[in-house]
């Protein structure tokens, strides 16, 4: 009878130790842990690699602009008439139909 008394009072209502029960928490803490170390280096890893990809196709597009601006400077160098002449017919083409675009507007 005693011997069932003692084991009444070290185990709970479900069979269980308490210092059964609290190395499984302490087991599941630890496991929490470790998993939300891991999501933030995941996080972390990812923000790392999207800030190096926008620098990257930052550099490239102002790569692509400057390329652009060489390739123009150099046509217009090769063809000074003809530029002057699209420029032209390009400021005539525009000054006639934006006052007209802005008649149909109202």
């Amino acid at each position: 009878m005693e011997s069932e008394l003692k084991q009444s009072k070290t185990e709970n209502t479900a069979g269980v130790c308490p210092s059964c029960l609290a190395i499984d928490l302490e087991e599941a803490q630890k496991l929490v842990e470790k998993s939300v170390k891991d999501i933030q280096a995941a996080g972390s890893e990812a923000l790392e690699d999207t800030a190096f990809a926008a620098k990257r196709l930052y550099k490239r597009g102002r790569f692509v602009v400057e390329d652009g601006m060489d390739e123009v400077a150099h046509a217009i160098r090769r063809h000074p008439v003809s530029t002057a002449a699209a420029v032209f017919a390009t400021g005539v083409a525009l000054g006639f139909l934006l006052p007209r675009l802005k008649k149909a507007d109202n």
